[in-house]
């Protein structure tokens, strides 16, 4: 009887993992929100990484954010501008990269979780509106190789989601003070299209070189 429930687990497990390899090979998650300041304000505020810490979700709120400890290296501002932070920046710590800036369209970036273990990479995309505003749209997606990794697609969302909507509420509030919740994107199955701006453009002259704190 337990030889019989050992080979059923087993027989599971398989077949679990067999499944992966028909499962997409990628995830996207993108947030919108739009924020009544002009496209070159907001541009400069995303592709400057030492303002990250102040208003993005990927450092906690409250009194934890004490704890986090950032490191700059780079130009401040533009393409290879590079923020890390961590509460200790010598064990795994978390990596944003600009790879690339144009104040026409936005930024791309890549991101390292983990030490490295984690990666993902996106752009933060920037539309005028009619009323002189700026739409900000956060993109992020990954590669996932594995068999078991391609489950992350069915939770991307929920995984992902909740950061860049509150990444783009605390621009707002840092741009125009308004408190209005981001709008849902969706997940597809291919991150980056070959019509992707940061693969079209040039990047932005590098800036002036930042510290640690």
């Amino acid at each position: 009887m337990a030889m019989k429930i050992v080979i059923g687990i087993l027989l599971v497990i398989l077949g679990t993992y067999l499944v992966g390899f028909f499962l997409p090979q990628s995830y996207e998650v993108s947030r919108s929100i739009v924020i009544a300041a002009p496209k070159a304000e907001v541009h400069a505020t995303l592709q400057d990484v030492t303002t990250w810490k102040d208003w993005s979700a990927f450092v906690p709120f409250g009194d934890s954010a004490a704890d986090v400890h950032s490191k700059f290296e780079g130009p401040q501002a533009g393409a290879g501008a590079t923020w890390i932070w961590g509460r200790n920046l010598g064990d795994k710590p978390a990596r944003f990269e600009v790879l690339a800036s144009d104040v026409n369209w936005g930024i791309g970036y890549k991101l390292e979780l983990d030490g490295g273990r984690v990666t993902s990479d996106g752009e933060i995309l920037l539309q005028d509106t009619n009323a002189g505003g700026t739409t900000v749209t956060f993109v992020n997606g990954g590669e996932m190789p594995t068999p078991w990794r391609r489950y992350f697609y069915f939770i991307a969302e929920k995984a992902v989601g909740p950061a860049l909507s509150q990444s783009l509420e605390g621009l707002k509030v840092r741009l125009d003070g308004g408190d209005v919740p981001a709008q849902q994107g969706g997940a597809v199955g291919n991150p980056n299209g070959q019509n992707s701006p940061k693969n079209a453009q040039e990047p932005v002259p590098a800036g002036t070189p930042a510290g640690t704190e």
